[in-house]
Parts: C-alpha cells; sequence; structure tokens
C-alpha cells in the first residue's frame, strides 16, 4: 500500500471518509516493521512509510490527530525514519516488550527477559532522543498482559534463563507466548506466587508447566507512570484494556501527571437498585471488601477500594442504573468473582444469591467444555 503515491492516496481517501463519517479524532498506524529482514520487508519500506506520513499529514485536516507505534529497540528501530516521522504525526506510541521471538532475533539472545524492564526502557528513551526527537510527543506504552517462556533446564529460575520459544498457551488467550492479566491473575489465586525483580522493576514466577511468566502489577505499573513523567514523556498508554479485569490487584487506578490511567469501578449491591422497604440493611461488596449499613435516612456514603459510593435516602445509590436483565426494583443480583474462567478441572458452575451467608437461591451448571459450546442462561430469584 505505501509503495506508490496512487496506493497511499487511496487509503488516505478511505481514512478521511472514515473519520468524518464516525466523527473520529484521527488515526493511529502500527506497521511492523518496515525494512525487517525477519519479515521478509523490503528495505524501501522505510523511505516510503516516510512518504505515506507526509501525505497523510498534508491530506487530513490540521485538528486530525495522527500517531504511530514504534519499537522500542534499536534492531527494529533502524528501519524507521523516526527524525522525519516526528514532523508530521502528533504522537507516538512506543511499544516494550520481550517475547518468545527472542529466539530468532539477531543480537537478541535466546533467554527469559523481563516483559518490561526499566533498564531497557531508560536505553529506549536514549535512542528517541538521540535521533532528535522530543520526548512530549511520544507515549509510553504499558503491558496489560504478561509473556511466558518455555525453559530448557527447569532448574534454572527467572531472568537470563535459555528458553526455547514461548509458554503453554492460555485457557482464553489461546496463544503461546502471552497470558492475559486475568490469566495470570488466576494462576497467582492457584498457587504461584510473584516474585519482585528490583533490577527490571517486573514480576515473574515459575509455573508448573517448565514456563516462566514476566509481567506487571500495580506498583510496576506505577514505576513506569512515574518514569514518564520524570523523563518528560508525553504520556502512556496501554495494551489493552480487554486483557484486565477491573478491580485486578486491588485497583488499576495509576494517578498522576501525564502519565495517569483511568480508573475503574467494579461495585455491586444487595437488595439492587432499591432496597425493599422492609429491610433494615444493605450490603457493598467490592475490592474484597463487605460493607453492611442500616437503611440511610440522608445521603451517605460509602468506601470500597479506592472507589467512594454515594447511597441516598432509602439506600438508592445516587446515579445508579439498574443492572442490566434486573426487571424488578427489588431483585437482587448475583454476585461472583472476578476469576471469570472456571479451573480447567470444574464439572459445574454454580450461582448463589443474595450476597452473603445463607443462600436462598443456588442453581449449578454444566462447565462449557469448550469455546463453541452453547450459551447457557441461568434464572435467578425475582426473574432475574
Amino acid at each position: 500500500m505505501i509503495a506508490n503515491a496512487s496506493t497511499r492516496t487511496t487509503f488516505i481517501s478511505s481514512v478521511q471518509n472514515t473519520i468524518q463519517e464516525y466523527g473520529l479524532d484521527g488515526i493511529d498506524i502500527d506497521f511492523e516493521y518496515p525494512g525487517a529482514v525477519e519479515r521478509d520487508a523490503p528495505a524501501t519500506d522505510t523511505p516510503n512509510l516516510t512518504a505515506f506520513f507526509e501525505q497523510v499529514k498534508s491530506t487530513l485536516p490540521d485538528t486530525t490527530i495522527i500517531s504511530i507505534a514504534t519499537p522500542a529497540g534499536y534492531w527494529f528501530l533502524k528501519g524507521f525514519e523516526i527524525d522525519k516521522i516526528s514532523s508530521y504525526v502528533t504522537y507516538m506510541n512506543m511499544m516494550y516488550y520481550h517475547g518468545p521471538w527472542d529466539t530468532n532475533v539477531t543480537d537478541q539472545a535466546p533467554v527469559t527477559n523481563p516483559q518490561t524492564s526499566i533498564v531497557d526502557i531508560t536505553t529506549s528513551a536514549l535512542l528517541y532522543t538521540r535521533a532528535g526527537i522530543d520526548l512530549s510527543i511520544v507515549n509510553l506504552g504499558l503491558a496489560w498482559y504478561g509473556r511466558t517462556f518455555h525453559l530448557s533446564d527447569t532448574s534454572c529460575q527467572g531472568y537470563n534463563c535459555t528458553m526455547v520459544g514461548g509458554g503453554a498457551p492460555g485457557v482464553c488467550t489461546a496463544a503461546s507466548g502471552i497470558l492475559a492479566m486475568f490469566e495470570i491473575q488466576e494462576m497467582i489465586a492457584n498457587g504461584n506466587t510473584p516474585i519482585y525483580d528490583s533490577g527490571s522493576q517486573t514480576y515473574w514466577f515459575d509455573d508448573s508447566n517448565g514456563d516462566l511468566v514476566t509481567f506487571d502489577q500495580a506498583d510496576t505499573w506505577q514505576d513506569k507512570v512515574t518514569f514518564a513523567d520524570q523523563t518528560c514523556f508525553g504520556g502512556t498508554f496501554i495494551w489493552s484494556v480487554d486483557q484486565i479485569i477491573p478491580g485486578y490487584n486491588g485497583s488499576t487506578s495509576l494517578g498522576g501527571g501525564a502519565g495517569s490511567l483511568g480508573s475503574y469501578t467494579a461495585i455491586e449491591w444487595n437488595p439492587n437498585p432499591y432496597p425493599a422497604s422492609n429491610v433494615q440493611s444493605e450490603t457493598f461488596v467490592g475490592f474484597g471488601s463487605t460493607v453492611v449499613i442500616p437503611i440511610p435516612s440522608s445521603t451517605t456514603q460509602i468506601i470500597l477500594g479506592t472507589d467512594t459510593i454515594s447511597v441516598g435516602v432509602g439506600g438508592t445509590p445516587v446515579g445508579s442504573i439498574p443492572p442490566t436483565g434486573v426487571s424488578l426494583l427489588n431483585a437482587i443480583t448475583p454476585t461472583w468473582t472476578y476469576n471469570i474462567i472456571p479451573p480447567t478441572s470444574a464439572a459445574t458452575v454454580t450461582f448463589t444469591a443474595p450476597i452473603g451467608s445463607p443462600a436462598s437461591y443456588i442453581s449449578a451448571v454444566a462447565a462449557p467444555t469448550s469455546p463453541g459450546d452453547p450459551a447457557q442462561t441461568v434464572s435467578g430469584p425475582n426473574g432475574d
């Protein structure tokens, strides 16, 4: 597409029409990677990509956001004329990661590496500044997922161990070498203990399959956000929101400066959304905490984890919207843990309501055995 002006014009025209039709702010281009011999990319991709961005900039309105995903390491970065491209884009989104493909990348030893080492991120920032890039237009990538490596010798633990490729696929992600954060969280809940590596500011553990899993948690994400602020990056971005569950590790809120991430609220209450007139108390559950309060006669605030909920007279959360599927005002919302994938050994999945003990409603359904199994509907009390 980028090889000649004619095909570039066709593509850019399509982009412009799409932006106008849907009222979008702009376009992000992820080209992996110009001139990369591993992907049989021609060397002409390098100047052609620069010409493409020049044409994008000259065609789209001045208010259009134009961004490019860029690598962090020299090996792939050398295929980008980032000093020239920087004149045509609003942002550069610097991706940083190590993966099992390190076994066949020139100049990269086939050993286990941290997913997002702060040492290597610092080196990457220097590559950009030495190319004359103002870091205020560069966003630092944060990984809301982990990488896995299969060890050639399971007696070796941690980083710098020889590996032979990616680790076992996750139940949901179903791809070797990568695990979503909710899959890693399930592994931690099942007995794998994260080990903090202060040198890289990452976490890792070796699992029972002979795989090393490397990832970040809330504190090491914050370390990267702080680094981005202190080194004058424009901000941070994450890949990707579908791989984490609200409330993971207590909170996904990483406040502060240009690198702040949005917080998520994961609160359930019972009864929901309006307590019945004859009840004396209501229960709030979230972030591993349970708060029981008398039905308030004035506006009351409830604190769960990092979130504050305002509860009005009679017990209705202020500004609340009844959850989808709740048809009765005094309906009870079933609650479940955020471990959305039952263990592979599970034969059934059990739903209970209300929150607390004893449960007045229990329903068990057969656990699906494959992604293609038909969906099952669980009918709760009062028609939920």
